[in-house]
């Protein structure tokens, strides 16, 4: 069989299954390769058309096969990664997806399906690299915004991370795992009464969602602890903070922008401000209890 024949059975089995005649498209590939045993190119056709069928051991054997794989086609050569995937060849799949992205770095569909396995990965930089030349689909697309936003804060980029963290709750109001992710990064960067307003947000959107639920109490708990021992510390050394303290304990606390949970105001309430020492720092372990 010469190659321009070969080529357009492969031609033929392609077209087949674009169609979503799997059959025709499997019976295309086997009768060329009658042929042409050695043909990887309709080798491939087999194994995706096999993949289309749910044959998945056929599948694997046909493409197994193959000793060399298309590059030119990123569409065929997504679906080929997730036949890969699918035969637990992540190794290989990851080659293939990265080998089609260093070729075509703007087609988008590759770099959807190559990016999950990068974060999984942890391999931020390269998947920043991925990511950031499409950074303008971000403002309709959460899953990237997501992506981002760990690409950035896996490479310390914690800055460009909120900034993306806030267009995800814009782009997706009502989903707890965006502001969740939000005020993980503003308690990173110290905002703790802004975070725990947040981490409130997330416990009433996350009805159903006993983990995320359990996810923000805990860090609300942490907040809490964190921002008691900086109130001791700061009434320690300020006596203006620690009068305004026991005046009117709300209003300076949101002066400061401290906010706590119920149980960290009843922990408050339990010290006594004028035993505290006016050294800074050994107030925390009063407020430990």
């Amino acid at each position: 069989m010469s190659a321009s024949v070969q080529n357009s059975q492969a031609v033929e089995s392609r077209r087949l299954r674009m169609l979503g005649d799997y059959v025709g498209a499997e019976e295309q590939a086997r009768r060329g390769l009658a042929s042409v045993p050695g043909s990887s190119e309709l080798r491939v056709q087999l194994a995706l058309a096999l993949k289309c069928q749910e044959r998945l051991d056929e599948a694997r054997e046909a493409l197994q096969a193959a000793s060399s794989l298309p590059w030119s086609d990123t569409q065929e050569l997504c679906q080929l990664a997730e036949l890969l995937l699918m035969m637990e060849q992540r190794v290989d799949a990851l080659a293939l997806l990265r080998a089609g992205a260093a070729e075509q770095p703007n087609d988008w569909p590759l770099v959807q399906q190559l990016a999950p396995l990068l974060l999984e990965d942890d391999a931020h930089a390269e998947l920043l690299k991925l990511l950031e030349p499409h950074a303008a689909r971000a403002a309709s697309n959460p899953a990237l915004l997501e992506n981002l936003i760990a690409a950035y804060e896996g490479t310390g980029a914690y800055d460009r991370a909120v900034e993306y963290a806030r267009r995800w709750v814009m782009v997706a109001p009502l989903d707890p795992y965006a502001h969740f992710k939000l005020a993980e990064l503003e308690q990173r960067q110290g905002q703790m009464g802004v975070a725990m307003g947040r981490y409130r947000l997330v416990c009433e959107l996350a009805q159903g969602d006993e983990g995320l639920r359990e996810a923000a109490e805990q860090s609300m708990e942490s907040l809490d602890l964190a921002q008691l021992q900086q109130i001791a510390a700061l009434a320690a050394a300020n006596v203006v903070f620690r009068t305004h303290l026991r005046r009117d304990r709300e209003a300076a606390l949101e002066e400061h922008g401290f906010q706590l949970t119920d149980d960290g105001l009843a922990v408050l309430s339990t010290v006594d401000l004028d035993k505290l020492s006016m050294v800074p720092g050994s107030a925390d372990k009063r407020m430990s209890h």
